[in-house]
């Protein structure tokens, strides 16, 4: 991440994300922790990420999304944006 504020986000939404969903820190069981990464990078970064880039990566390049899918991805966006109440911007 180049900008900073992107990691912010990413703890912002997991942090949300939490009361949704109880296995958020187990990769292999829940996506929902990278999707607060994708999530963020793609609202505050210039790169944007390719969601089919990540999905048919297999692990290789981006390991950690080894199980990506894009269905669960717009499910958690989803409930990211009505979570914080549809604006992705960072409140002091």
């Amino acid at each position: 991440c180049k900008n900073p504020k992107t990691e912010i986000a990413v703890a912002v939404f997991a942090k949300k994300m939490e009361q949704l969903d109880d296995e958020m820190d187990d990769i292999k069981n829940s996506q929902t922790l990278l999707d607060c990464v994708v999530l963020a990078c793609r609202f505050y970064e210039e790169e944007l990420i390719s969601l089919q880039e990540l999905e048919d990566d297999d692990g290789g390049y981006f390991t950690s999304f080894k199980y990506f899918d894009i269905e669960t991805y717009r499910d958690n966006e989803t409930a990211i944006f009505s979570i914080m109440d549809y604006s992705l911007y960072l409140r002091n």
